[in-house]
């Protein structure tokens, strides 16, 4: 089904100046975001009232402008089905800033995320309305905000009427998983009224909206997870998560290109599938968060069983997330006791996708095993990406070369260089604006090494999990005064195809 791109014109959500709760929001933060935001580096996720529930979507480029005096701060925005549906209510209907100084060790003040409230602190920012009357051509995209929207064709919303029914049945799916798993109260009855409940009976009714009481995650509830895990990442939304019955199982991937059409005289046209087959390297994995007594107070004061539930459940599965990533860019190998401090980034959690493409290239054919220098003034081996990415291109097997699947991975550090010195300060880049190398699409990621640069499919990097094997509970840490939710799986990472992997293994950036 055809994914109709949906955002907004440029709308206000900060003004700087006084607040309505007396704070300050100051002109320097409205124009650091403007400058510093970068969806191609850290997008920035729009939560329902600033809770890490369910995402509605996210933003997309950034400007300031200063208007009688007052510096605000405009946005492009892409909601997601469910945010439309919830503002055609009337709620959600205002934004409401997350920023955050000096992300990732940068200087600057950066937008981390975006609320969605009916109570905004800053002044004048813009009522989001969404509409639905008219016609605009095919591939125009639909603005939607304040009282200017562009039109679409019937062809449109009768996606629009079928993505509705699918998230209907979804709905379905999520409500007889909430029933199984009573997941609010012993009552099975959520609170709507805001209490100053004991910290210790919200505890110990806290439930996981995806898992029964025991915590076993059946095939539904493992889905379930699985989904929102995806979900909380645009890179993992476009990984494969694979649920295995047998861990020692070789695992197949039919995507090879080439010719399955033809003909033959009295007999049957046929080409041998040759799959890839690649057996899977899992391992324990043990996810654990853990609240001190007084840090749960302080989270969860005044909230209701049901607030406190999404509440700590975002913030697991958020974790959970970004462990994923962090440990499939840059696992080596799984030791039998892991030690954080000494590999704060799970080096040795479990092999990833770079460790694995490594292990299948003895030769350093498509992995390049040469140590690289990258100096934009052009004293190293390349002098900008592109260069890079060609000659990783042409490492790939042939039938590979041309594939419109095939995407750039590069590390922050190696991407702020090379736009540093090649793209014009304060170019907007949305969503069809987006930078490219050697004309391929460009991802990055927080977690990604920092001098990280690879081309391949998205599709291609696994995470792969035996079936019945996971299971998650919250539980009391009595001896330390504190309470954990855990997250226990057999799993590890795969690539489908470890030739359609290229890289170089070692960057160094002149200064």
């Amino acid at each position: 089904m055809v994914n109709p791109e949906i955002t907004t014109g440029w709308v206000c959500i900060a003004s700087s100046g006084p607040t309505v709760s007396e704070k300050e929001i100051k002109p320097e933060w409205l124009v650091d975001m403007a400058s510093s935001y970068d969806p191609e580096f850290y997008t920035a996720t729009m939560w329902p009232e600033h809770n890490r529930t369910e995402p509605m979507g996210h933003v997309m480029a950034l400007k300031s402008a200063v208007e009688n005096g007052i510096t605000k701060l405009f946005a492009v925005l892409k909601p997601n089905l469910a945010l439309i549906e919830v503002n055609k209510e009337g709620k959600l209907c205002f934004c409401s800033i997350e920023p955050r100084p000096n992300f990732a060790k940068s200087g600057k003040m950066y937008l981390a995320a975006l609320g969605l409230t009916d109570t905004p602190d800053s002044t004048g920012t813009t009522a989001l309305k969404f509409s639905a009357q008219g016609v605009t051509p095919r591939g125009v995209p639909m603005q939607w905000a304040g009282s200017y929207v562009e039109k679409r064709d019937n062809d449109f919303f009768n996606l629009l009427t079928h993505a509705k029914e699918l998230n209907k049945q979804f709905q379905h799916i999520k409500s007889m998983t909430h029933d199984m798993t009573k997941q609010f109260s012993v009552t099975n009855a959520p609170t709507s009224e805001p209490m100053n409940m004991d910290i210790n009976v919200i505890t110990s009714d806290f439930r996981f909206s995806f898992s029964q009481r025991d915590g076993f995650l059946d095939p539904v509830a493992s889905a379930a997870l699985t989904s929102a895990l995806a979900q909380s990442s645009p890179l993992l939304s476009r990984i494969t998560f694979l649920h295995v019955a047998d861990p020692h199982a070789a695992q197949f991937d039919g995507f090879k290109p080439g010719l399955r059409t033809g003909r033959r005289i009295g007999e049957r046209f046929e080409v041998k599938a040759s799959p890839s087959h690649t057996p899977p390297e899992l391992t324990d994995m043990d996810s654990g968060t853990v609240f001190s007594w007084g840090e749960l107070s302080q989270i969860l004061g005044r909230m209701t069983q049901q607030q406190a539930n999404e509440v700590l459940q975002g913030l697991m599965l958020l974790a959970v997330a970004e462990d994923i990533i962090r440990i499939g860019f840059h696992g080596i190998a799984a030791e039998a006791e892991t030690d954080p401090s000494a590999h704060p980034n799970g080096e040795d959690v479990a092999r990833g996708w770079h460790q694995t493409a490594k292990d299948a290239d003895k030769a350093g054919e498509r992995v390049l095993l040469a140590p690289v220098v990258f100096d934009v003034k052009g004293g190293g081996d390349y002098a900008d990406l592109d260069a890079m990415a060609y000659h990783l291109v042409n490492k790939l097997p042939e039938a590979y070369r041309d594939d419109p699947r095939l995407v750039v991975l590069v590390g922050g550090e190696l991407l702020r260089a090379h736009k540093q010195a090649y793209i014009k300060p304060g170019q907007v880049r949305d969503k069809d604006q987006r930078m490219k190398i050697a004309d391929m699409p460009v991802m990055t990621n927080q977690n990604m090494p920092r001098n990280y640069f690879a081309i391949t499919f998205l599709e291609n990097m696994m995470v792969i999990t035996e079936e019945n094997s996971e299971r998650v509970n919250a539980t009391d840490v009595n001896d330390s005064k504190a309470w954990a939710m855990r997250y226990y799986r057999h799993s590890g990472y795969s690539l489908g195809e470890p030739k359609a992997y290229a890289a170089f293994d070692a960057i160094s950036i002149a200064k």
